[in-house]
């Protein structure tokens, strides 16, 4: 009997390969990775060149991100939808594990593997910090509901909360304790941190670092990592640049080395004008920050950020360095993720003080 995975992200498929490896070693584990991110044949070479893989097969499959016609991203969806179903119904499946279950892919898995055998366990594996978040996703309009059951299948659902689809047995998450409300219902298990750090013992992260062009020594000369936003949310606050101008000239001032993390997804190049700048890198855009994470350089001293899902992970993962959000500058306001950051003593900053101020204590 086989295990099927599905990752829509990068880290997605370090989550799920650490799953696959602890839970599923020996046996029949299959990779469904939806293309809606940079390089994500990189990450799929990087586990099918790998000897004792956690994975047997990785299947990569089209994705919608850029894509500008909604009726191309239904149609690469229902193609999805159709390889999913076949290789289903060919295949005896034990368990299911997805990182979404809003995606009509993700809802696809868990519908026909549940069609075809009740007793097939489905697991949806957090896609970061929606199911921590007090947010909740707009309804769609009546046109584009009919649309998505026509295109889709009636089993189609229109959900507004990661984790709480009906054929979804148990949430696999990295802060338990904070799971929101509407999913306390479910079976929760923890994903170990240690079962994520191991994965730099796997050839398959050997494999990222070669593929990625990953410059070690470089990673190890950093201070502070600076996260930013993708530009279309950074347009949305218009202090952004103003912050992040401001943030750059206190580190260089303390003379520290740091390393800016644009969007993978971002499109536009280098919209913060940062390069060239002293004491101030550029990472490649593709390097997944997972990777940064799990390597964990012990001159690092602070990640910066916004209100990312890569801040919760940088907290989970990091031990020996401080982690920031400058969202309260920002005036954006999630109070339930704000909280969960207070909690797990990610730092919140107001005001340019205190920008000075977390600075010099690094």
């Amino acid at each position: 009997m086989k295990n099927i995975f599905l990752a829509f992200t990068p880290y997605h498929i370090f989550l799920l390969y650490s799953i696959a490896s602890t839970h599923h070693r020996t046996e029949d584990n299959i990779l469904f990775i939806i293309s809606d991110f940079a390089e994500s044949t990189k990450l799929a070479k990087a586990i099918e060149d790998s000897r004792n893989s956690s994975f047997k097969q990785v299947y990569v499959l089209a994705g919608t991100y850029a894509k500008k016609w909604k009726i191309l991203k239904w149609i690469i969806t229902r193609n999805n939808i159709i390889k999913l179903k076949h290789f289903i119904k060919n295949s005896r499946i034990k368990n299911v594990y997805s990182c979404q279950d809003k995606k009509a892919e993700g809802q696809a898995m868990f519908y026909f593997t549940k069609e075809k055998n009740k007793t097939t366990q489905c697991f949806y594996v957090e896609d970061g910090s929606g199911v921590y978040s007090e947010i909740v996703s707009k309804k769609k309009n009546f046109f584009k509901f009919i649309l998505a059951k026509l295109f889709y299948g009636t089993w189609w659902r229109d959900k507004k909360v990661v984790g709480s689809s009906q054929w979804t047995d148990k949430l696999m998450v990295i802060f338990p304790q904070f799971v929101r409300g509407e999913l306390k219902n479910k079976d929760i298990i923890p994903i170990k941190k240690d079962e994520v750090l191991r994965l730099k013992k796997e050839e398959f992260f050997s494999n990222c670092i070669k593929l990625f062009d990953v410059n070690l020594h470089g990673l190890e000369q950093i201070d502070v990592l600076l996260l930013i936003n993708h530009s279309y949310y950074a347009r949305l606050y218009p202090k952004y640049k103003e912050v992040i101008e401001k943030f750059l000239k206190i580190t260089e001032t303390q003379g520290l080395k740091t390393a800016v993390k644009y969007h993978p997804r971002e499109p536009l190049e280098d919209f913060l004008s940062v390069n060239n700048r002293e004491k101030i890198i550029i990472l490649p855009r593709a390097i997944p920050v997972e990777i940064l994470y799990i390597i964990g350089p012990a001159s690092l001293k602070i990640v910066v950020g916004n209100i990312s899902t890569s801040l919760l992970t940088a907290k989970w993962l990091m031990n020996h360095c401080r982690v920031v959000s400058l969202v309260p500058m920002f005036n954006y306001y999630d109070y339930g993720l704000l909280k969960i950051f207070k909690e797990i003593n990610i730092q919140l900053i107001n005001n340019e003080e205190g920008l000075k101020k977390i600075i010099k204590q690094t």
